[in-house]
Order: C-alpha cells, then structure tokens, then sequence
C-alpha cells in the first residue's frame, strides 16, 4: 500500500481469494455459525487503486500526504467536463507591473487588495510573467510580493483556451479573459495573451455611443488617441488586449488616415503585418469622433462619390442663391428680410450676415467609444 502512495504507479494485484470468496468483507451470520470476515489484501488493493486511477485521470499525481486530493480530482474533472474554466480572480492588471517580486502595489485597478487575493496578471512587458498570482505579502504601497497560483504555477495547469472571470476593477470588473497562447506552455517561460472574451453581439471595432464620461469596461474613447502593447507608451491603452483592435485598424484603415507612430510617438512607417508592428511596440490611433456627425459610407452609392471608410469631410451648405431688389428682398427661406448693402454702382451686393459658425441640426452629444 504504502509503495503504491509512494511510488504513483501501479502495484501488482495480490493473489486472488480462494472460492468462493470473491474478496470482499461479509458480515456474517450466527444463525448458521458463518463467521464475519476482515478486508484482505485483495479488497484494498481494488479500493486504492480505483482511487489512484481517479487522480490520475484528472491530471493529478497520487500524494499520500494530501488528504484533499480526492475531492481536487473530482473537482477538477467536473471543471474539465464544464469546460477549461480556473477559478475567479479578484482583481486583474490595466498595464506593466514593474516588479512582482517585491515591488508589487497593493490597490489594482480601483480594487484595494488583502494578502490571499488571487489576480490576474496579464500586461508585463516580459509576456512569460502573466498568469495567475495570489498575493502572499501585501505590502505598504509598491512593496508587495505576488506569487503564482497554486493551480497554474507548473506546466500543465494552465492550458491554451482557459477561461478566468474578473470579479471587481474599475475597468475589469465582470470581465473574462482567454489564454490564447497556443502548444505546450512552459510557466515561466512561455509568453502568455490573454485577451477578453467579447459581449455578446459586440464586434471589435463598433463604435458606440454612451451617456457617460468615461469609456465603459471592454472601450476606448474615440478621440483620435493611440493603442498598442504594454511598452508601447499608447496614450489610450497599452495592453495586449489591444492586440484585436490594432490588427483592425491597421488593416481597415491606410496610414494616412491613422498614421502609426512609434513608441516615442513619433511618425513612423507600417510594417510587414499588424502583428509585427504590435510586437515592435508601435502605436495606432482609433478614430476621433469628438464633435463629429456619422454619416454612412458612400459604398459606389454615389451620393457621396469618393470617400474612403473613415475620412473626415468638412461643414458645407448647398450652393444658392438670395434674391432681391431696391425695394424688398429675400435672404434665405422663410426668413426676414435683411437690410441691402448697395455698392457705388447702385446695385445690391449682399445681404446681412447671419447664423454661428457651423451648420448643424439639433442635436444630443453622447460619448463616442470603440469596442477593443
């Protein structure tokens, strides 16, 4: 018994009990002078290894000092059967965290931490540190250390497709994120990409309206501001998560309508792919809608030949004319009449100006935000 604990494998079967014994304990019965009879070596042996192949089918290696090691098993094979779900995180990071080890901060995305919490660590710039943590020293501010979890800190616990919920954060709360790093994964050493899973009937790259001041959680605002990786120093978001709406973007839209810049900020100029220029840390601006009316894309339409998805067109009115004479005059529909400016000549110039500095329709302005 003690050397299947031990070793993990299985151990030979002893011998099988003579008949007509079957192996198992009987009770007994005084009525006919049968006595009861004790577990032998047979039964046990049925037993353990039946509970030995349990843990092993769910991807656990046989302990004889965890006595919970049944009811993970179990567990983890109603988790597999469910789908590749690991347990909540409290928290989960918006950007690089300098130093886990030690430098960790004790408030994550509005959430202010306790020691045990478990987070999400996705943003590093070294992709091979996200994963999942539990903070074992919280710290005073920026000194606390984060450990990996115990259920994703060896190499096959945390598997391509695995799904974590978020549970609070003012950009994260009810989020969930998927590990979309394929193959095997090496923790430590494999770069990790979690991106968020999207609402349901949400594309990347919708833009929506929101009567708010702030971009909900899974926008940006749409105010012509960058994105890209963690180091990329974008003004908006810096995070793989921005991975889908860069690869959008830059494959939607020429570079003279989101000119893409690198990390600096400077101008710069597009490379091989979208991926390539996300890995080299260059920013791509999203559109600014800020004051702007939408109007639908021409498409060979021809009511607005020649515009291209995404440019910009400025305030026009409709060429014509204002009649009038010496004695009356019209200067726009349905108005009054204006009084006339006569030039030397005797002859009617131009009616009094009138109106702001823009045409417009009433209108209701709500913030503008496009889904990454």
């Amino acid at each position: 018994m003690d050397r299947v604990f031990k070793s993990g494998a299985s151990a030979t079967p002893p011998a099988p009990p003579v008949s007509p014994s079957v192996g198992y304990p009987i009770g007994g019965d005084p009525g006919t002078g049968t006595p009861a009879t004790k577990p032998g070596a047979y039964w046990y042996h049925m037993i353990t290894e039946s509970l030995r192949r349990l843990l092993v089918a769910s991807g656990l290696t046989p302990d004889h000092t965890n006595l919970d090691q049944v009811t993970l098993a179990v567990q983890e094979m109603i988790r597999q059967a469910a789908g590749d779900y690991k347990p909540s995180v409290r928290a989960a990071t918006t950007a690089n965290i300098a130093a886990l080890n030690g430098g960790a901060p004790n408030t994550l995305d509005g959430v202010t931490l306790v020691a045990g919490d478990r987070i999400l660590v996705k943003d590093q710039t070294t992709a091979s540190q996200n994963g999942l943590y539990v903070i074992t020293t919280l710290g005073t501010g920026a000194n606390g250390t984060w450990t990996r979890a115990a259920d994703a800190d060896a190499t096959g616990e945390l598997t391509s497709g695995a799904v974590v919920a978020v549970e609070e954060g003012s950009f994260n709360i009810d989020t969930q994120w998927i590990l979309v790093t394929d193959g095997v994964i090496t923790i430590g050493t494999t770069p990790l990409t979690f991106v968020k899973q999207g609402a349901v009937g949400q594309q990347v790259g919708e833009v929506c309206y929101f009567a708010r001041a702030t971009a909900p959680v899974g926008f940006v605002k749409a105010n012509g501001g960058t994105i890209g990786s963690a180091a990329s120093g974008a003004t908006l978001r810096a995070s793989a998560e921005m991975l889908a709406l860069f690869t959008l973007l830059w494959g939607e839209f020429s570079n003279s309508i989101l000119a893409i810049q690198d990390s600096a900020g400077a101008a710069s100029t597009r490379g091989a792919s979208a991926a390539a220029d996300f890995a080299a840390n260059k920013r791509l601006p999203v559109l600014d809608l800020r004051g702007e009316f939408v109007r639908g894309l021409d498409d060979s339409r021809g009511v607005d030949a020649g515009r291209v998805n995404g440019s910009g067109q400025s305030y026009m009115t409709e060429s014509h004319v204002h009649g009038g004479s010496y004695n009356s005059f019209n200067d726009r529909a349905g108005g009054a009449g204006g009084t006339p400016n006569l030039n030397s000549g005797g002859t009617l110039s131009n009616t009094s100006a009138f109106g702001g500095t823009e045409t417009r329709p009433r209108n209701v302005a709500l913030l503008a935000c496009i889904k990454y």
